[in-house]
């Protein structure tokens, strides 16, 4: 989906946090704000493949820079994030 009110500008760094629970539950934070949220399909993943900066298609190019990337199995304040 595209949120025409939702680009961010180029040239800054944001924090970008993603929730889903065990019951489909999607939550999207930017900079700690919530900015999107909705149901998804969840089925937890056993094993597979992921991709960072492009679909696993290759199609749709991420054309920025990407500092840190962090996976944890709970919610996390932007402070314990950091220091995870």
């Amino acid at each position: 989906m595209f949120y025409p009110k939702l680009i961010h500008p180029v040239g800054d760094w944001y924090h970008v946090a993603l929730t889903l629970d065990n019951k489909g539950k999607m939550i999207n934070y930017i900079n700690g704000k919530m900015e999107i949220k909705g149901e998804t399909d969840y089925k937890p993943i056993n094993s597979g493949a992921t991709s960072i900066g492009a679909r696993r298609n290759r199609v749709s190019w991420y054309k920025g820079a990407i500092y840190k990337i962090k996976i944890s199995p709970e919610v996390l304040e932007p402070e314990k994030f950091m220091s995870f």
